[in-house]
């Protein structure tokens, strides 16, 4: 099995990979930074090579500025919300067999104190949480219409944890 990680470089990245390697499975790490795949998935191109070349099994968009504060709208944008499209598209195309792993945030849903869920009302307080917002309806647009498997937050949680502090293996 092969699997490609969309942004290698951080926490969740490198333990994923670390996880990847536990269970046998081929990773490919893909970043802007570190010595892994150079691909930005805000181009579309970079992202459609990327699919077409590997076919993997499972795609992990982690990728992402996670800069809550208003001085990078646009990289969070690109890096997340046209990110994601890109994804999806060049799987559709592609990859169609491919399961895809979009990741969340806490931050783009309303603070209830209490855990959250996929259904609990969204909360658009900085370009960031607006970024993640997009890339919600983005996959629920492509999982209507039934091209391929999408996973959402409540399958991806058994992958990963939502805690920074914490690792995934």
């Amino acid at each position: 099995m092969r699997a490609v990680i969309i942004g290698a470089n951080g926490q969740y990245g490198h333990y994923l990979n670390e996880l990847c390697k536990l269970k046998n499975i081929e990773s490919i790490g893909v970043s802007r930074s570190g010595n892994w795949l150079y691909t930005d998935v805000s181009y579309y191109d970079q992202v459609e090579q990327l699919i077409k070349e590997h076919r993997p099994a499972c795609i992990f968009h982690l990728a992402a500025n996670s800069i809550t504060k208003h001085n990078t709208p646009f990289e969070n944008h690109e890096t997340i919300s046209t990110g994601t499209l890109n994804i999806l598209e060049a799987v559709k195309r592609h990859s169609p067999d491919s399961r895809v792993f979009i990741s969340g945030s806490g931050v783009q849903f309303e603070n209830k104190g209490r855990p959250i869920s996929e259904i609990d009302n969204f909360e658009a307080s900085s370009p960031y949480s607006v970024a993640r917002i997009h890339s919600v309806y983005a996959v629920r647009y492509f999982r209507s219409l039934r091209w391929f498997t999408i996973v959402g937050l409540s399958e991806l949680a058994e992958i990963m944890i939502t805690h920074p502090s914490q690792k995934i293996l």
